[in-house]
This record gives structure tokens, C-alpha cells and sequence, in this order.
């Protein structure tokens, strides 16, 4: 039996499970990130260049996956990138699926539909039914986590053992039914801080996510009350 834990982006996972991840480490449980979106493409829109200016990246597939590379160092986690792309860049027709600021907070676009399949098989080639695998809740209602989530509950369905993660750094416009089990995992201190220095490694999103580095430990410890959530 292997442990996965599913994420949308690249700092998805740890930013939500870091410290369990860790926690696994330290128990002798291997733990693998699947990142779903960690292709880009170009041309790029100019919503995508806006961002890459934002994250101060000038190659954002390579130092996007550096970044978690060093992130996954930390937390002692294994990874494996799925060949599908982030929102932001995928297009049909010459035309960007998710062209504006805001855009990926709206429902899926339609074109978007056999995604969810695509990635159904490809996970289930890695996986096993008795493996536990993490998927995220999906609050917030990014498109991309959205997608992720859906996933999720359909594996479910077919009896794969799925449980949930909160995705952190969102705000949960998700109104949870009562088939879900809320399970809080306490931080220690050392937990704590091993997360937030796999999250500092994401040196692109540190100011989207934190402000700056120094507000890591503090998100984590006060703003989260140092627990993560996760629902079965």
C-alpha cells in the first residue's frame, strides 16, 4: 500500500499537506506528489505573461518545477508530473480557454470535459485500490482544482480509497454534504516549520501567496491555527 497526495499545481499539496506529508516521512510512510498541471504552452496569453511577470519567472516550466523539486526535498516526498496543462495555458482553436483575471474562478469551460478522463486513466495507472490517495476538496472553486477534485469522486465511486485535503489559501465557498468526515491533523512546532520551508522554496508564488517569506511560518501557525483538514 502506497500513500499519494494529488495536486492540481505545484505548490498545491504541500501547501495543504506539508506537514502530514513530513509526518508520514517521519513514520516510515512513503508519500508520492502527483502534480496534475505542470505543462505550459506557448504562445502565451497575455494573462500568462501578466502572471510570469507577477511570479518574476522568465521560464515558467522549469522554474516552476525546480521550485517543487527543492519543495519536495524538503518534506522527503517522491513526485510525478502528469502531461496536462495549467489553465492558464490551454486553448482550443487558437483561442485560450481561460483568457482573464478571474476567468478560472468561473464554471469549467465545456472544451474542458474530457479532461477529467484523461486524467481518471492516467492516475489510475499509477495508483491501486488499496493505495490511499489525497485529492483536494476543491474550495475556492479554481477550475483547475475543481477539475482535480472531480476526479477525485469519481475514483471514489469506483471504490479507489480516496480521502479529501482543504486546499489551502482559499476562501471555502464549498458548501460540504454531510457524506464527507472532517478529520483535523494538529501541527507540531517542527512540522510547522519543515512546511514552511518547503513552501519557501516556491520562490515564484511566495509574494501571490504570503506577502513575503517571512510571513510563512505566521500563515501557518496563526492564520490556520496550525492544523490541516481532511475529509473521507
Amino acid at each position: 500500500m502506497k500513500t499519494y497526495y494529488v495536486s492540481p499545481h505545484y505548490d498545491d499539496a504541500i501547501g495543504s499537506c506539508g506537514g502530514k506529508i513530513y509526518f508520514d516521512f517521519l513514520s516510515n510512510i512513503s508519500s508520492t506528489i502527483i502534480t496534475v498541471f505542470s505543462e505550459v504552452e506557448e504562445p502565451f496569453s497575455e494573462y500568462a505573461k501578466k502572471l510570469h511577470d507577477y511570479w518574476k519567472i522568465e521560464n515558467p516550466y522549469l522554474e516552476r518545477k525546480k521550485e517543487n523539486e527543492n519543495a519536495c526535498i524538503i518534506v522527503k516526498a517522491h513526485e510525478i508530473n502528469l502531461p496536462y496543462k495549467d489553465a492558464i495555458y490551454r486553448s482550443c482553436n487558437n483561442k485560450y480557454l481561460y483568457p482573464n483575471d478571474g476567468d478560472i474562478f468561473n464554471p469549467i469551460n465545456s472544451l474542458d470535459n474530457d479532461l477529467c478522463n484523461q486524467i481518471i486513466e492516467n492516475i489510475k495507472s499509477i495508483i491501486k485500490k488499496d493505495d490511499i490517495v489525497y485529492f483536494p476538496l476543491g474550495v475556492g472553486n479554481h477550475v483547475d482544482h475543481m477539475i482535480v477534485h472531480n476526479v477525485g469522486v469519481i475514483l471514489k465511486k469506483e471504490g479507489y480509497n480516496i480521502k479529501f485535503y482543504r486546499d489551502f489559501s482559499y476562501k471555502c465557498d464549498l458548501v460540504l454534504n454531510n457524506e464527507y468526515k472532517k478529520n483535523i491533523f494538529k501541527l507540531s512546532d517542527e512540522l510547522i516549520e519543515k512546511k514552511s520551508i518547503a513552501m519557501s522554496k516556491y520562490v515564484s508564488q511566495i509574494e501571490m501567496l504570503f506577502e513575503n517569506k517571512e510571513k510563512i511560518i505566521d500563515y501557518y501557525k496563526i492564520k490556520l491555527k496550525g492544523i490541516e483538514e481532511y475529509y473521507e
